[in-house]
This record gives structure tokens, sequence and C-alpha cells, in this order.
């Protein structure tokens, strides 16, 4: 999943779902990933910017053993 921020960037004229991304630096052969969803952007840093950074979400199975946040929106 990404968040709509990326979505405008990099497919400003049409729906990024169903388009692929490359998990690795350019040049490597890494695995790419399928956009199954766009989210709400989300500041991930001090939120007393106005703007986000933009996100990209990982399966959690890819990083088990690595820390991670949850990010959570309630009424």
């Amino acid at each position: 999943m990404i968040d709509e921020y990326v979505a405008r960037r990099y497919w400003p004229n049409g729906d990024a779902l169903g388009h692929r991304l490359l998990n690795d630096p350019p040049g490597a052969s890494g695995d790419y990933l399928t956009v199954v969803g766009v989210v709400g952007a989300v500041n991930h840093g001090d939120l007393a910017y106005p703007w986000a950074m933009g996100a990209i979400y990982f399966p959690s199975r890819h990083y088990a053993s690595l820390q991670f946040s949850l990010t959570l929106r309630t009424a």
C-alpha cells in the first residue's frame, strides 16, 4: 500500500492501483511489489510540519523481525 502523496507524485494522471514498485535501489535485482491500495497521507515526523513526506507500507511478513509502528485513526 502507498499513501496518496506517493500516488499523486508517481502517478499524477491516473490510478496507482496495480502498478508495481521495486523494493530495492535502482540496478538491484529485488522484488517488485504491486500497489494494492492507497491510504490517506500521514505525517510520520514532526506534527508541526503541514505536509507529509509520503509513505510506502510493506507486508509485515517481509519484515517480521524488524520493529514497526502502527498508526490508527479513531473518532
